[in-house]
């Protein structure tokens, strides 16, 4: 089995703990000021009551987010499953962040390094060349650019750290989805089913020696120490 650091996305936290106390704050608002005005005059209470319950409906937008954010967080906890399926010798770390945006997740194996990020899209997908398709249509949303520049942020940090240039492959998973064709060596998408294959299957080129380097450096990134297992 893997090697796995790293759990549920810090901004996923945050925006539970945001939510969490939103609610609660709404709510102790209107249940205070419907209690003292129902003591002078019961008809502004139940008036206040209803307005209350209308605004609540109307906040529809905030749940959405909500609700978008808690898809993701499921595809990004199903993503960080199968990648611990991964043999011995892989490393994954879950929830890289850097300033402004995080790396869902980071392997560290025998067939290199690799940035994947998760999407809770549905639908059939397909790349044909460097157009997205989804549903036989083009995509509105290309997830690829997203990976390509977390790759990248985790290769300049490898490179500041390590003061060597590491190749780290772009991937996206889409558990929820179905990729044609995905799966290959040239694929940047990836299903559920393929995520493991793509990545076992890539070329050698990592030694134990460089892959405890990599791992040391993304342990700082996380701001404690990380154990590879060999």
């Amino acid at each position: 089995m893997a090697t796995i650091h790293g759990g549920e996305s810090g901004w996923l936290r945050d925006l539970i703990a945001e939510r969490e106390a939103d609610v609660r704050r709404y709510g102790a608002v209107l249940s205070g000021t419907v209690i003292v005005l129902s003591l002078y005059d019961m008809r502004l209470a139940i008036l206040v009551l209803i307005a209350g319950i209308a605004l609540a409906a109307q906040r529809r937008s905030h749940a959405r987010r909500f609700h978008d954010a808690a898809r993701g967080a499921e595809a990004e906890l199903e993503t960080a499953r199968m990648l611990a399926l991964l043999p011995s010798g892989f490393t994954v770390v879950n929830d890289l962040e850097f300033p402004g945006f995080n790396v869902d997740h980071v392997v560290v194996g025998p067939t290199g390094v690799w940035a994947i990020e998760t999407k809770s899209y549905t639908g059939t997908f397909k790349e044909n060349g460097e157009e997205l398709l989804i549903d036989g249509r083009p995509a509105n949303r290309d997830p690829r650019p997203q990976a390509k520049a977390g790759a990248a942020a985790v290769s300049g940090f490898l490179q500041r750290e390590t003061g060597m240039r590491w190749w780290v492959e772009a991937l996206v998973c889409l558990p929820n989805a179905t990729v044609q064709g995905g799966g290959g060596r040239e694929a940047r998408i990836v299903e559920g089913g393929q995520l493991l294959g793509r990545i076992r299957l890539a070329p050698v080129r990592l030694d134990a020696n460089h892959r405890d380097r990599i791992v040391a450096a993304l342990g700082r990134r996380k701001g404690h120490a990380l154990q590879h297992v060999a």
